[in-house]
């Protein structure tokens, strides 16, 4: 099984929307205490692109997992909640 991995996109785009303009950097400081003390077992890990920069900040879970869109750190509570329904799907 490969390792349970959170991407958060952190790209900054000079003239363009980017998940960095709205927001995904404070999203990522955030969230990673918060997988350190609840789910220990999922890495993040900051990305250049998802391919979605108009909706951003974007996340994905990995392997498997869903492409979110528009997480700011007020969704983090939910997100949470996400992920321990997705890794309890996990083999």
């Amino acid at each position: 099984m490969s390792q349970p991995t959170l991407l958060i996109c952190t790209k900054r785009r000079r003239h363009s929307p980017s998940c960095h303009a709205r927001g995904a950097e404070v999203v990522a400081t955030q969230l990673e205490p918060l997988l350190q003390h609840h789910y220990p077992q999922v890495t993040m890990e900051r990305i250049a692109c998802l391919g979605h920069c108009q909706h951003g900040p974007n996340l994905r879970l990995v392997p498997n997992g869903p492409l979110l869109h528009h997480i700011t750190e007020t969704e983090l509570p939910r997100l949470l909640e996400l992920m321990a329904h997705w890794l309890q799907q996990q083999p």
